[in-house]
């Protein structure tokens, strides 16, 4: 499953957080491990590996 990729921009040290609803796609996920996975930029800069942070955040579904 993929995630459309929205640019949010925040200053530093500002928190937000976002919840996602898997009720939206037509796929079932079946029980098991999973994890989404973020990526963080900083755009006025040129585009490299040192310039992205990837977060991820594990959760268990356990009934489908």
């Amino acid at each position: 499953m993929f995630f459309t990729n929205e640019g949010h921009l925040f200053a530093p040290n500002e928190t937000a957080s976002e919840t996602i609803s898997f009720e939206i796609f037509s796929e079932k996920l079946s029980a098991g491990n999973y994890r989404i996975i973020k990526d963080f930029r900083d755009y006025e800069k040129e585009y490299s590996s040192e310039n992205q942070v990837n977060i991820a955040a594990p959760f268990k579904l356990i009934e489908p």
